[in-house]
């Protein structure tokens, strides 16, 4: 059974504020999430936000994510992490 973390690319904060400034999600959210659901070259899956990558502007994806080859780098995001309210019993 393969651990959820291994199938999980990695995105630093930076980026990640990038992405969503230049989507103007910010606006609309007003937070800034800790995953996204994207596309790009021939590439899918999620991306975390991952401290360790420090300030510089990086996306890491894993060999699995890859799905074909393209020089279509364009980043898509398909969804985002968002809050919702909780209730324990």
């Amino acid at each position: 059974k393969q651990r959820i973390e291994k199938r999980l690319g990695k995105i630093s904060e930076s980026m990640l504020r990038r992405v969503f400034e230049a989507l103007d999600m910010n606006q609309t959210s007003g937070y800034l999430p800790c995953a996204l659901q994207i596309r790009m070259a021939g590439m899918k899956g999620v991306l975390v936000k991952a401290p360790e990558l420090g300030q510089r502007d990086v996306i890491q994806v894993r060999r699995s994510q890859i799905k074909f080859e393209s020089d279509h780098y364009d980043l898509e995001v398909i969804d985002y992490s968002k809050p919702c309210t909780l209730t324990l019993n």
